[in-house]
């Protein structure tokens, strides 16, 4: 191979190739990704001849759902070689699998945790501080609202839960719809009551064991009692597509809504227009400290990936995170990157502005992933939450004994995944 006749920012993922079939390992045809089927992992397969390019080695990716993908990890851990190089890990997770050893410290990967926003590298790291997680898809929750709605009624953009209130009232009475939220029973409930703990100064975590009944949860139980009456009539069927759909539609004024999602508002038959659309931190309660609450995905190594191909995969993490690569995921509508110097740049700030918002939030440093516990019950909480929680706003139990139901659930639960058995 004639070094010059490769450009020189792909010779590194070469070079790394051809360092395994000196080791005499045996090489795939392709990078192996298994990742989530969101913004991420559908840019990948839609885009995969131009990734391919970039990468100067075909990539070969495979999505799947949400729980779908957490087990084939699992699955994959058991094998005496992993059929992947990376793996699309959630936040969350990352404590669990780097208990059970699924995963690789990258430390030897050298990755430039400067050039991360920072509340997206922090995620990546277990308590002793080390690295397993590389960002790839950081998404604060935010609130979006309609720019024109706001001035035509002389209403200040909401900063706090107080304000977002008498605003959503406000647009609800003059038939432009109020709010829109995850209201639907299950995960999507039980993370808006998760991230609400959050804006009213609580956690669900105390010295690392789950508390559910406490101030904070009956607060934010509270809250969304009051906000079903100034919200879209359908909230609580609502979950994270039904809401983006609904605002697109025009059916509500505000809507909280994941970062990585804005892209899809200006597209399709009912697309926005950028100056129509504006962007807030999510509100938080008055005289409680300002929370944004951050899902991150990572990539990560699977630690039974053979040592020659840890290296390959280091050095993708490392493309990963370079504007060509990155340019290609914001020019296919994803409005979610993890490089700081690109969004802190400005460049794309005219395509979608949430990222100078982000940009914004990370400097202040209120972008916070732990709001969504990092614990292997994570979906077993957030949907038995949501449940509960629903029966809760419907009127039929007790938020007391509601919560106490589901500390008892989930007890009961962590008592089973210490005796061995799979998370749920």
């Amino acid at each position: 191979m004639v070094y010059h006749a490769v450009e020189r920012r792909y010779f590194p993922l070469w070079f790394g190739l051809l360092l395994c079939l000196a080791s005499g390992a045996v090489v795939a045809e392709s990078l192996r990704l298994l990742v989530k089927d969101d913004p991420f992992g559908q840019v990948l397969v839609r885009h995969q001849a131009e990734f391919s390019t970039e990468f100067s080695l075909p990539l070969s990716s495979e999505p799947k759902h949400y729980q779908a993908l957490y087990r084939h990890i699992l699955v994959n851990a058991l094998r005496e070689t992993s059929h992947y190089d990376l793996l699309a890990v959630d936040a969350v997770w990352l404590p669990d699998l780097v208990g059970q050893g699924v995963l690789t410290d990258l430390a030897a990967c050298d990755l430039a945790a400067d050039t991360y926003l920072n509340g997206a590298w922090a995620s990546g790291q277990i308590a002793d501080g080390r690295q397993f997680g590389a960002p790839i898809q950081p998404h604060p929750e935010i609130l979006v609202y309609r720019k024109y709605v706001l001035d035509a009624l002389e209403l200040e953009p909401p900063a706090t839960l107080d304000a977002l209130l008498t605003v959503a009232e406000a647009t609800r009475d003059a038939g432009h719809g109020g709010l829109c939220w995850n209201g639907q029973a299950g995960a999507a409930l039980g993370q808006t009551l998760l991230h609400l703990v959050a804006a009213f100064g609580g956690s669900v975590l105390e010295d690392g064991a789950l508390r559910l009944d406490t101030p904070a949860m009956h607060q934010a139980l509270a809250y969304l009692q009051r906000l079903l009456a100034v919200s879209h009539p359908h909230v609580l069927s609502m979950a994270w597509d039904d809401r983006m759909h609904a605002f697109r539609e025009g059916e509500c004024a505000l809507s909280y809504l994941w970062s990585a999602r804005v892209g899809r508002l200006f597209s399709g038959a009912r697309a926005m227009e950028h100056d129509q659309l504006g962007y807030l931190a999510a509100p938080y309660q008055a005289g409680q400290s300002p929370v944004t609450p951050l899902g991150v995905w990572h990539l990560a190594i699977p630690a039974n990936l053979p040592a020659a191909r840890q290296q390959l995969a280091c050095q993708a993490l490392r493309h990963f995170n370079e504007p060509p690569v990155l340019e290609v995921f914001l020019r296919s509508g994803m409005s979610a990157i993890a490089n700081r110097p690109t969004i802190a740049s400005g460049a794309w700030f005219a395509s979608f502005p949430v990222l100078a918002l982000v940009a914004d939030l990370d400097q202040r440093g209120e972008l916070v992933a732990r709001v969504r516990p990092p614990l292997r019950e994570f979906q077993a909480l957030s949907e038995r939450l949501g449940n509960m929680g629903h029966e809760v706003l419907r009127g039929r139990i007790s938020a007391g004994t509601a919560l106490r139901e589901v500390e008892s659930q989930l007890l009961a639960l962590r008592w089973e995944n210490s005796a061995g058995e799979m998370a749920p």
